[in-house]
């Protein structure tokens, strides 16, 4: 949202995650979608997204535990801080037309 005017998805945008379980072993390739991305009231900027396995969190190993309430999730979301969604995507869908600006994003 920072980098393109605030703006919301348009329509859920299907995902691949790298997921591992609590001992941070690969388990699988897996499909969610991203619903939406947003600054949680904390402060912290959080991917929300629908999860087929949504069993009321799952750890993936490390500090990657998936939420499921009380991070500002609506009914049936998961989320994950952005970084660490963004350490477990291998695919997505990116469309060139769509508003943004890219060049504005830092390294860090």
């Amino acid at each position: 949202p920072d980098y393109n005017g605030n703006q919301p998805l348009v329509h859920p945008q299907p995902a691949g995650v790298a997921v591992t379980d609590s001992a941070a072993r690969f388990i699988g390739w897996h499909a969610i979608t991203i619903l939406r991305i947003a600054r949680h009231p904390e402060g912290v900027m959080r991917v929300y997204f629908y999860n087929p396995n949504n069993d009321s969190g799952q750890h993936w190993g490390g500090d990657v535990q998936v939420s499921t309430a009380r991070k500002g999730e609506r009914f049936g979301e998961a989320s994950l801080p952005f970084e660490q969604f963004a350490s477990r995507v291998y695919i997505f869908h990116f469309d060139p037309l769509e508003r943004g600006e890219p060049a504005e994003v830092g390294a860090e």
